[in-house]
């Protein structure tokens, strides 16, 4: 059912191959049996089959490969129950080389031209838009020396392009930024108001364990000769201070600093760590010497009241013991505390 072509017919199919008149003039044609002998070729690319051809042949010897890395090839069985042959057509790249290679060199003669285009662009934009805003920088800058007082759309704010634009609208950011400081530094001094007023110490101290503030109340706990360095002494313990901040929990101790106990309580306040001079801890420092004092008396007063109970507590416990042993009555309960040793005490 299938059709075996001669030796004959071979020959004959692997003279037409060369003519190829079907295939545009740069593909090569070869034509290999199923065995991978080569039956006909267009060009001389070798004896043996292309990788590409190789898959396709059935030899019990394993043939070695001709193929050329300036080409790409492809082929194509003919028949499939048998296998009759291949057909292996290839191209050279060697054309495409230089198309991407001409290519590259049109797209590069290109960008230098863009470059020089856009190099002219700039320098007559900078001529008819850069001067006018260095000047608006100019006034923008002698607005932040005079605090606010210079008048940044006053050059610029007839004009009606985008120079005029931008004078109004740093004018306006100006004028809220003016509104935003006097704001903060109300707000500033109410809190110094506050923390001033506070009996607690409150200090604010950086990753570093380093002070950057503290209130009146800080000052008069940690003496009279207020140094930073006295603070820092109390509140930087390097190790805890920093697990505290790496953990952010609250954390508490007592330190004793110039004959006074001084409890010591950690906040840590969450940030990126990007401001290393924003606070990343706020510390509240209280005097509790007073506090520890009356701790102490009480504890004594209780030691000493239990002792001085204690004693006549026992020995009245013991006479009623003993008046209940006389009344002849051992199967009742002792009273709690008792120390006779009655064995025959019934329930």
């Amino acid at each position: 059912s299938y059709w075996l072509p001669t030796a004959y017919e071979f020959a004959a199919l692997a003279d037409q191959v060369p003519q190829r008149a079907l295939l545009p003039g740069d593909v090569a044609v070869r034509l290999f049996s199923a065995g991978g002998a080569l039956l006909g070729a267009s060009d001389d690319l070798g004896p043996f089959p292309s990788r590409a051809a190789r898959v396709f042949i059935r030899s019990p010897l394993p043939l070695p490969v001709s193929q050329v890395e300036v080409r790409r090839y492809t082929a194509a069985p003919i028949g499939t129950s048998p296998l009759l042959g291949v057909v292996e057509l290839s191209r050279s790249t060697v054309a495409e080389r230089d198309l991407l290679a001409e290519l590259q060199r049109f797209g590069l003669q290109a960008a230098l031209l863009a470059a020089a285009v856009m190099a002219l662009i700039s320098w007559l934009v900078a001529r008819s838009i850069a001067r006018p805003i260095g000047a608006l920088s100019a006034h923008a800058a002698t607005l932040a020396r005079n605090e606010g007082q210079a008048d940044i759309a006053q050059p610029f704010g007839g004009r009606g392009d985008e120079i005029g634009l931008l004078a109004r609208s740093l004018e306006q950011l100006a004028h809220e930024l003016r509104g935003q400081i006097a704001s903060s530094e109300q707000e500033r001094r109410q809190l110094a108001a506050v923390l001033g007023a506070i009996s607690e110490g409150v200090l604010a101290v950086d990753a570093h364990g380093r002070l950057i503030y503290a209130n009146a109340a800080a000052e008069r706990m940690l003496g009279s000769a207020f140094r930073i360095q006295d603070v820092e002494d109390v509140v930087r313990d390097t190790t805890h201070l920093a697990r505290l901040l790496m953990l952010e929990e609250r954390g508490e101790r007592e330190v004793q600093h110039d004959g006074k106990t001084l409890l010591v309580t950690n906040f840590p306040i969450a940030g990126d760590g990007t401001a290393a001079q924003l606070p990343t801890a706020v510390v509240v420092v209280r005097d509790v010497t007073q506090l520890r004092a009356l701790e102490m008396a009480r504890s004594r007063l209780l030691r000493s009241v239990s002792h001085e109970l204690r004693t006549p507590l026992t020995a009245i416990l013991g006479t009623v013991e003993n008046l209940r042993d006389e009344a002849g009555q051992p199967n009742c309960p002792r009273l709690p505390g008792s120390k006779t040793n009655r064995s025959a005490c019934a329930a």
